[in-house]
């Protein structure tokens, strides 16, 4: 009998040690997912000087914000879990799916257009409104709270 002690005690510790190591965290999942958000939009604004010009340098600084913290956790060099490959793609695919929604995109074209920038108050209006249908659409919304910071460090 006493020699099985040690067996079950293998059995019992040892796997929920090596579990332990691997689990991935909500806020881990949530950070791959908006980084793969995060990388799709990088790859829309790409190539358009305009959007580029609003939007680039913050797109650039929260990607470098996600992508370090996963390296931080160990995860993107040597760490590398299904859990985050997968919250990267559903990401990137959200964003996709997001810029072709119908809901969003037919609350849209009912929102005042754009002139060249030169009227602020008619510019802010058609921001305020297109920014009102992304709430319209549920993957709009998932993808919409990678803008908020929830990362601990």
């Amino acid at each position: 009998m006493t020699r099985f002690i040690p067996f079950l005690i293998c059995l019992f510790v040892t796997p929920g040690s090596a579990f332990a190591q691997e689990r991935v965290t909500d806020t881990e999942l949530r950070a791959a997912y908006c980084l793969g958000v995060v990388r799709a939009q990088a790859e829309w604004i790409r190539g358009d000087l305009v959007k580029t010009a609003l939007a680039g340098k913050q797109i650039v600084e929260r990607e470098s914000r996600l992508f370090d913290y996963l390296s931080a956790k160990g995860f993107l060099n040597g760490r590398e879990t299904a859990g985050i490959s997968m919250g990267i793609i559903r990401g990137k695919n959200d964003l996709a799916q997001c810029r072709s929604d119908p809901v969003k995109l037919a609350c849209q074209a009912a929102c005042p257009k754009i002139g060249d920038g030169s009227d602020i108050v008619s510019t802010t209006k058609s921001l305020e409104c297109t920014g009102r249908c992304v709430d319209k659409s549920d993957v709009c919304k998932r993808t919409k709270g990678c803008l908020h910071d929830f990362l601990p460090f």
